[in-house]
C-alpha cells in the first residue's frame, strides 16, 4: 500500500499468513534446522507488512547477531522500517549506523533507500526524498518495486503540490505498468496534471497520438473533451467547436457530451451572442446527462 491506512488485498494476506505459518512450523518442529533465522526474518517481514510492528521487530531481533551476514543485514534493515513506522527516528538511525552500505544485495539497498526517503519526506526534505525513491527505483531489479516507488513519487508530489515533478514521476511509470484500466487512469492523471500548469499544446499532441490506439477506445470521449477544452484556453474556438461537435455526433448519453453541449452552449452565448442556440444546447446537456455535474449546470 502506497500509504499506511491502506489495506493490503485478502490474496497477499493469505500469503503472509501462510509465510508466518510454515515458518513457525520450521522453528517449532525443526529447532536444529539451517533454516531457523531465515524462518524468524520471514516472520519478522511479513509481520511488517501486516502492520504488526512490534510483533516484527521481536522476531527480527532475534537474528540480528547471525554469522549469516545476508540475514543479519536484512534483520537490521527491517527492524529500522518498523521503528520508522512507528515514528521512533532515533532507534532508526541507530539500527541504520550498523550497516556498512557495501555488504548490501541490490534488494537490501533498495530498501534502505527506501527508509532514507521516508525519513526525508518526515523531515521536510522533499528533493532529498525524491534523490533517495530514484535511487531506490535504479537499485531493483524487481518491476513491482519500480512502480510502488513512483507511485510514492507521484503521491508525494502531489501532496507537495509539486506539478512539474508529479508530472515527470507520471512518465516514468507510464513505461512500467502493464495493467491496461491503470494505463488509462494513469494517462488522465498526466494530462490533469498538465492542465494545472497550463500545457495546453502538450495535452492536444498527446492525445492526438494515442486516441488511434485501441486501448484508449473506451475514454475516448473523456480525451476528447480534455482535447476540446485545451483548444478553448488557447483561444483556438474554432477547432475547440469542431472537438465539440465530434463528440456530440459520436457518443450520447454520457457525461462527456452532456459537458460538450453546455461548453457549445457557453460559445454560442458569450462569443456568438446567439441565445436561442444557447438555450437549446442547453436543453440538450440537460437530456444527455440530467444529474451529471454539467447537466446540472445547464438546468440553472
Amino acid at each position: 500500500p502506497i500509504l499506511d491506512e491502506e489495506k493490503l488485498s485478502p490474496e497477499a494476506e493469505n500469503f503472509l499468513d501462510k509465510t508466518i505459518k510454515n515458518s513457525l512450523i520450521v522453528i517449532d518442529d525443526y529447532p536444529d534446522s539451517k533454516y531457523i533465522d531465515k524462518a524468524y526474518l520471514l516472520i519478522g517481514i511479513s509481520s511488517f507488512y501486516k502492520q504488526s510492528y512490534e510483533t516484527s521487530i521481536n522476531n527480527l531481533k532475534k537474528v540480528i547477531n547471525t554469522e549469516d551476514i545476508s540475514i543479519k543485514n536484512e534483520a537490521i534493515l527491517w527492524t529500522a522500517y518498523a521503528y520508522l513506522k512507528q515514528e521512533k527516528i532515533d532507534n532508526v538511525e541507530t539500527y541504520l549506523s550498523m550497516l556498512s552500505l557495501n555488504e548490501l544485495n541490490l534488494e537490501s539497498l533498495y530498501i534502505y533507500h527506501i527508509i532514507k526517503a521516508e525519513i526525508d519526506g518526515l523531515n521536510g526534505k522533499l528533493n532529498n526524498s525524491y534523490e533517495n525513491y530514484i535511487l531506490a527505483s535504479e537499485t531493483t531489479l524487481k518491476n513491482s518495486r519500480k512502480v510502488y516507488v513512483y507511485r510514492k513519487l507521484i503521491k508525494l508530489a502531489q501532496e507537495s503540490d509539486d506539478i512539474e515533478s508529479e508530472i515527470n514521476f507520471i512518465d516514468l511509470l507510464l513505461d512500467n505498468i502493464e495493467d491496461l484500466n491503470k494505463l488509462k487512469d494513469l494517462k488522465v492523471d498526466w494530462i490533469e496534471a498538465k492542465q494545472k500548469i497550463g500545457d495546453y499544446e502538450d495535452i492536444i499532441f498527446e492525445i492526438d497520438l494515442i486516441l488511434s490506439d485501441p486501448i484508449y477506445a473506451s475514454i475516448e470521449p473523456k480525451l476528447l473533451i480534455y482535447k476540446a477544452r485545451s483548444y478553448k484556453h488557447l483561444n483556438d474556438i474554432v477547432s475547440s467547436k469542431q472537438v465539440l461537435e465530434q463528440i456530440v455526433e459520436k457518443f450520447s448519453k454520457k457525461n462527456e457530451t452532456s459537458e460538450a453541449y453546455y461548453i457549445l452552449a457557453s460559445l454560442a452565448m458569450y462569443d456568438d451572442f446567439d441565445l436561442v442556440k444557447s438555450k437549446g444546447y442547453l436543453e440538450e446537456s440537460i437530456e444527455q446527462k440530467s444529474r451529471s455535474e454539467y447537466g446540472k449546470k445547464a438546468k440553472e
